[in-house]
């Protein structure tokens, strides 16, 4: 009987143990693998470029262009590095249509691992052709929309040109 529970006591503290050893194992992963938390680089463009060039995951905020922006890195899924990328809040001043077009939208790109080579984020060419999502939307929407405005603005030089041309005699 004495022999039994002495058994039991001791299997008792090797669950204990087992139980003890995963949960540090767990605090373990959801602090340093930045699943979870990702380094905090506030608007330090220096700590976001390093994290960029070795996608680790880590938060960063900037204001450009009067347009305050946020940058997650997520870390590798396969050979590229996840970002989101995330329009916070437009300049004062800009006109209601295009704050409603693009504040508070985000675009996921997914950069191929060769391409992190390249620097900082900025410095990578065609940056929205590896982009989805609402943000990248609006900014096409307002480059269509702006071309249309443009052409529109020609349009009647043009037609003066074509229309001197066919009745020119000459």
């Amino acid at each position: 009987m004495r022999r039994t529970k002495r058994v039991i006591r001791y299997f008792s503290w090797i669950r204990f143990g087992l139980l003890v050893l995963i949960a540090i194992s767990l605090v373990w992963l959801v602090f340093f693998s930045g699943y979870f938390f990702k380094k905090n680089c506030v608007d330090d463009r220096t700590c976001f470029n390093a994290s960029f060039s070795a996608c680790e995951p880590a938060k960063f905020q900037t204001i450009q262009d009067s347009n305050f922006y946020r940058y997650t890195i997520h870390g590798f899924r396969g050979d590229s590095c996840r970002i989101t990328v995330t329009l916070e809040k437009m300049a004062a001043g800009t006109p209601v249509q295009l704050i409603d077009k693009f504040e508070g939208k985000s675009m996921s790109c997914s950069i191929p691992s060769e391409r992190l080579k390249e620097g900082s984020f900025e410095e990578v060419e065609d940056i929205l052709n590896h982009c989805t999502g609402p943000l990248k939307e609006a900014i096409y929407e307002l480059v269509i929309d702006r071309m249309y405005g443009l052409i529109l603005q020609n349009f009647g030089e043009i037609l003066d040109r074509v229309e001197n041309d066919l009745f020119k005699v000459g």
